[in-house]
Formats: structure tokens, sequence, C-alpha cells
């Protein structure tokens, strides 16, 4: 099969191209929180933090700097996966959706566009700005500049409740009762993750050097068997979470969809540049590495990047 730039593959293809009319390939200066030794870069999968390492503001602020970058590199989800969604769920049209940490819109757009009525949270001010522009001709979207934590729940009000990618920042104590207590009877939550695109492990090996120098703290090449069990241990704690007021969350199934992403060198940094990790590092030692890094991809790779990764969708509902 033939792979082509922008294309997520599994027979069928489905294709989503980059955006690439909105940032610069620099994102703005980025933060330097401190956040306790839970969050250091090796604690963690590449590309995202657990919420009890991060207070109410550095979650609020935390990718201000990047969410241009965020929006125009991260990968999309294929249309697949909404499909197996709603297979899986029986949601239609017209039902109502919270969602849960939905950044610049990279699934509340395909959502609305499906006919669906949202109530979208995001702590991002930046994030919320680029969300309500994606979603300006969707009326039946609802933006909340808000953490979860702070919303103000409203009781058994969604048949539906989607994280995509943004589930690991949510705290079990405080969110999963809120979930809970959002759902109506026998209502689902639908978890979305697409892994950070990387290049081959030929590739990565030609980059060690330089991460070597300049990010020896960053896990590089990741195995995707193991962050697919890292991604089904996030959901089993929702399962095997004990402190609901009566019921629980009973898995229904996790489907996961291999693709297939070519970036020009400056979207792959503006992609690097969007993880957690990166944020994570102190300014000049993110420029040093971003140099060394564009250098011998240009070297190695010319004007694209090659990658792959997966998406993924696990179901669960509340009994």
């Amino acid at each position: 099969m033939k792979r082509v730039a922008g294309e997520c593959f599994r027979s069928p293809l489905f294709d989503f191209p980059l955006d690439r009319s909105r940032a610069s390939s620099q994102p703005k200066s980025l933060p330097n929180p401190q956040p306790n030794s839970k969050s250091s870069p090796k604690a963690i999968a590449q590309g995202g933090y657990y919420s009890d390492s991060h207070s109410l503001e550095q979650r609020r602020r935390w990718y201000d700097p990047v969410a241009e970058a965020y929006d125009r590199a991260r990968p999309r989800y294929p249309a697949e996966l909404f499909d197996l969604a709603m297979a899986m769920t029986g949601l239609q049209a017209g039902d109502r959706l919270l969602e849960i940490g939905c950044g610049p819109g990279i699934a509340t757009l395909p959502l609305a566009e499906r006919g669906f009525s949202m109530t979208a949270i995001e702590p991002s001010a930046a994030g919320c700005e680029i969300l309500r522009e994606h979603c300006a001709a969707y009326p039946a979207v609802k933006v909340v500049n808000q953490t979860f934590e702070e919303w103000l729940v409203e009781v058994a009000a969604f048949k539906g409740v989607v994280a995509a990618t943004s589930f690991h920042w949510v705290s079990p104590e405080l969110g999963y009762p809120k979930i809970f207590q959002a759902l109506k009877p026998d209502g689902h939550v639908l978890l979305l993750w697409n892994v950070p695109p990387q290049p081959s492990e030929d590739i990565w090996r030609s980059l060690q050097p330089i991460y070597d120098a300049h990010g020896s703290e960053l896990e590089t090449f990741v195995d995707r068997a193991k962050q697919e069990q890292q991604l089904r241990d996030v959901g089993q704690k929702l399962v095997e979470f004990d402190g609901l007021a009566s019921g629980r969350f009973a898995s229904r199934g996790f489907e996961r969809i291999d693709c297939e992403l070519s970036y020009t060198v400056e979207d792959y940094l503006a992609l690097l540049q969007s993880l957690s990790p990166y944020i994570l590092l102190e300014a000049s030692q993110r420029k040093k590495l971003m140099l060394g890094l564009e250098q011998r991809l240009r070297d190695c790779c010319g004007e694209r990047v090659q990658t792959s990764y997966f998406s993924a969708l696990e179901i669960f509902q509340k009994i």
C-alpha cells in the first residue's frame, strides 16, 4: 500500500492533512513550571502527564504558549475511529456530549460535524480561542474555559463523556465521580488517544547523539506495544475505581488504528514542542535541542520526516 503525506491508513485510507494556515514554525516562548518529581520526563509516557503533578494554575496555562503549534502539528483522529465509537455506543446526532480537555478542538470539530450537541471544557484560554474559531459554524458547541475540576457538574445531562488524549490529566478522586454524575444512566465514556508520531527506529538512532547532548532526560524511541499497554492501564483505573457512591464503570472494548503521517521538518519540530516533556525543558536547553534536531533531520531525511503512530479508542459504560 502506498503511504503518502497526511494519510492515516488501515484499509480503506483516511486522509487528514495538516492545517498549515496558522502558526509560524516556532511556538511562542514556553513556560518553565516546576512540577514535583513525579512529572519528570522519564517518569511518564511520552507526550503527557498525570494531573496530580500540576496545580490548577499550571494546567490553565500549560498549553497556552504552544496552542497554535498544537493545533497545527498534532495528528487528527481518523474518521473510522469515530465510526467505531458510534457503532459501539449507539450515540447519534442530536445527543449531548461532554468533552474534557478539548484543546483546540481536534476531536470536537469532527463530533460537531456529526451533529452532536457539545459542552467542551478546556483550561487553556489560547486553546479555547482556536476552538471557538474552528466551531464557529456549530452553535450547538458550548466552549467552557475552565479546568474540569472547577466546572460545576450538570447531573445526568450527557449521553457521552469524551476525553481525546486528555484523560491522563483527570484526577481520579475528583474527576471520576464527576464524570459518573454527569452521565445519564447507561451513558458512555469515550477515551480517544493519539500517541505522538515518531520516525523510524533507524532515524531515532541518528538523532540519539543530539538527545544525549541536549535532552538526555527525554525518552526517545517508544515501543508501541508499551504505549498501548500504558493507555489500557489508564482506562483500567476507571474500571477499578471504588470511590463512587453507587454504580461503576465497565469496559466495553478497545480499538487501535495504525497510522502514518509525513511532516515537513518545521512541522515535526512544532509537534515535538507541543509535547509536555519538551515544554518542561528549560528554554535554552530546548532551543539547542531543536537546532540540533533540525540540522540532523535535514541531513538524514531531507525536507520531510516520515512518521508512524496509532490512534486508539476505549469505551466504558456507566452501570
